[in-house]
């Protein structure tokens, strides 16, 4: 019988792509379309591009096109310089 040796955790966690800009949570009012990230007081608001869980990811594929143009979309939309949209990736704890 095989032994796993060092830390074994029992939560999961979920990944994430999201195109768009951070915020701080208090500024933005509308919970609905953004994502909180824990142990922060922010939210990236934008366009989803994929996420998963421990066992799957969604596949997906979005061209550099389409990306350029959601950002302006998204920066107009918002009032926000273009500059601060970016693509953010992460890990966090379900």
């Amino acid at each position: 019988m095989k032994t796993r040796q060092g830390f074994v955790s029992n939560s999961s966690t979920s990944s994430f792509v999201v195109l768009g800009f951070k915020t701080q949570a208090d500024k933005y009012y509308d919970h609905d379309t953004g994502w909180f990230l824990e142990g922060e007081n922010c939210m990236l608001i934008g366009d989803r591009i994929a996420s998963g869980s421990d066992c799957e990811f969604d596949e997906t594929a979005t061209d550099i096109g389409t990306l350029v143009q959601r950002s302006h979309q998204i920066a107009k939309e918002h009032d926000v310089p273009l500059e601060s949209i970016k693509l953010y990736t992460g890990i966090r704890q379900c």
